[in-house]
């Protein structure tokens, strides 16, 4: 069976707050600093594909790759602050 895209789904995630649209942010990040929705979706569903295509785990997947993502984006703070 071919995997359909659309049958992973994002789990609801809460709002952030508005940016300017003119702030600009480094790749992989959104002006406030945490990751893009698309990194996010991307590494979850890359652990979804490495755990075998499990059901039922998209939130768990989806708030892992989060920790994980902003644990890669403050590390590369600390080693080139601005």
């Amino acid at each position: 069976m071919k995997h359909n895209r659309t049958s992973w789904h994002q789990p609801h995630v809460a709002p952030t707050a508005s940016v300017p649209s003119d702030a600009s942010a480094p790749p992989g990040q959104t002006p406030n600093g945490a990751p893009s929705v698309e990194d996010v979706a991307r590494r979850a569903y890359f652990t979804y594909l490495n755990e075998g295509s499990p059901q039922g785990r998209q939130e768990r997947h989806w708030l892992e790759a989060e920790s994980q993502l902003r644990e890669e984006i403050a590390r590369g703070a600390q080693t080139h602050p601005v």
